[in-house]
């Protein structure tokens, strides 16, 4: 699961930083089970990002 969640996150940190936003993740040692759309996450960062 971190992989699925750092990579978009990893891709996104220097628009972020551009924007003046930092980026903290904290992903438990312990097994998390979730369903997350990707797509849909990435939308959301894009979506975001955009509105300046």
């Amino acid at each position: 699961m971190a992989e699925t969640i750092l990579s978009p996150v990893e891709e996104y940190t220097p628009i972020f930083k551009n924007h003046g936003l930092s980026v903290k993740v904290n992903i438990p040692d312990d097994a998390v089970f979730m369903s997350i759309d990707i797509e849909k996450m990435i939308r959301g960062f894009d979506n975001l990002l955009s509105n300046e």
